[in-house]
């Protein structure tokens, strides 16, 4: 054990940075990381909460161990830089205290000197396109960050890019990004952060850094970031045509569909592991999404009615979360609405591409296990034996649309960028 350390007023610019302590504050014994100053100080709980002192409401600390010393990382960057495109997100906002409203605030600039440890790994460029929320992202913003990856993904010096996002929609931009831009020279990471970095208790810090320091061990394609569990311990790569934002706030909000995770890091251990995979063979390309187009998303339910579906015949393509192994309602035999649906599905098909996915998220589209579902294929509706999520199927769509529409049906079966896994059961 330690040493008992009474008076904290005295002995908190004693205290090691980083130090692991435990203390007695307002009566109550705790324990974690300290950061000590001379009259306030920054208690990190294990949990990941950061926890803000007075010096004179704390006694009894007790050093338990010193600060950590990191190895240096055997995958260091010191030969080339990473890109850091900053788009914004609430890992680039503040918190407004008169509203209690989060906004864009940081700059890219401002962003790398809230986290100096990004420089002590290697050197960095930044490029700024925006600073925007990420339910506010449309087509042409994802554009914006193929074109910007595009024009750099040719220079050799980059060891790789790191795109700073909004998590709202990081997942539609990860998958659109992976169809849009086919084989990568280097690895381009999408990184984004459940609570605002001026927050104490953000997850942007542990969320960049690791993006920082997997990138020499990543092969190239489109990643996500994010952290492993609600405590700040390590985040998870998560490959962009198979990641989801399944939790509206954790920390550990993004989960991989129907594909084991890529990667983990250990960010204070400086420690990086990755588990082989496979992607499909494609050409480098950049193929922008046409701005103009209209993909709808219809989702089954209950009590669906044939109108609904029929507004979609002035769209350019539709996407169908099922129920089920991507089901809709239209047995005729148990409602005659069900009837007029299927009607009004096959007239849909005969227009526009109509591609089913799934509202479980996890599993594999199976249009041949029951017979509302071969009805569905028999009526032409896309879908069947892929495991896409219905993400990356509508960003997938808007791709093929732009430029594949001869054959977009052929194009939607195939395995274009790995969104479709070996476990796919047809």
């Amino acid at each position: 054990m330690g040493n008992l350390l009474k008076d904290a007023r005295c002995i908190t610019d004693m205290v090691e940075p980083f130090s692991r302590v435990r203390l007695t504050w307002k009566g109550r014994r705790l324990e974690g990381i300290l950061t000590p100053g001379t009259e306030t100080m920054r208690l990190k709980l294990d949990s990941g909460y950061n926890i803000g002192l007075l010096a004179s409401e704390v006694s009894d600390i007790e050093v338990l161990a010193p600060p950590p010393t990191h190895p240096a990382p055997s995958n260091s960057r010191s030969d080339g830089p990473i890109l850091l495109i900053h788009t914004g997100g609430t890992i680039a906002s503040k918190v407004d205290y008169a509203s209690g409203a989060v906004y864009p605030s940081f700059s890219s600039e401002e962003l790398v000197a809230a986290y100096p440890e990004l420089e002590e790994l290697g050197p960095l460029r930044t490029l700024e396109l925006g600073n925007i929320v990420s339910e506010d992202v449309r087509f042409s913003h994802i554009n914006a960050i193929a074109k910007a990856i595009d024009e750099h993904r040719s220079d050799d010096s980059l060891k790789g890019i790191i795109v700073t996002h909004g998590t709202d929609t990081m997942h539609y931009t990860a998958a659109a990004l992976s169809f849009m831009l086919g084989r990568l020279e280097k690895p381009v990471i999408l990184v984004g952060a459940q609570r605002s970095s001026d927050r104490p208790s953000t997850d942007a810090r542990l969320n960049l850094l690791s993006a920082a320091l997997a990138v020499p061990s990543l092969a190239p394609a489109v990643y996500v970031c994010m952290h492993d569990s609600i405590h700040e311990e390590r985040c998870r790569i998560i490959l962009g045509v198979s990641a989801r934002k399944m939790h509206s706030s954790r920390r550990d909000a993004f989960e991989s569909v129907n594909r084991p995770v890529v990667g983990y890091v250990d960010f204070e251990r400086r420690h990086v592991e990755t588990e082989p995979f496979e992607l499909p063979q494609s050409e480098a390309r950049c193929e922008l999404l046409d701005e103009s187009l209209r993909i709808g998303v219809l989702v089954s339910r209950p009590n669906l009615f044939a109108d609904e579906v029929s507004r979609y015949s002035s769209y350019d393509g539709l996407i169908v979360e099922g129920s089920g192994f991507g089901h809709l309602p239209v047995s005729a035999d148990a409602d005659p609405e069900n009837g007029r649906i299927l009607e009004a599905i096959e007239a849909l098909t005969h227009a526009i591409p109509v591609f089913m996915t799934r509202r479980t998220i996890g599993g594999v589209t199976n249009l041949n296990v029951y017979t509302p579902g071969r009805r569905l294929r028999e009526a032409g509706v896309l879908g069947h034996g892929c495991d896409c999520t219905p993400e990356a199927a509508y960003v997938k769509l808007a791709w093929a649309l732009s430029h594949h529409r001869e054959d977009v049906d052929v194009v939607m079966e195939r395995n274009v960028a790995g969104e479709c896994t070996p476990a796919r059961d047809a």
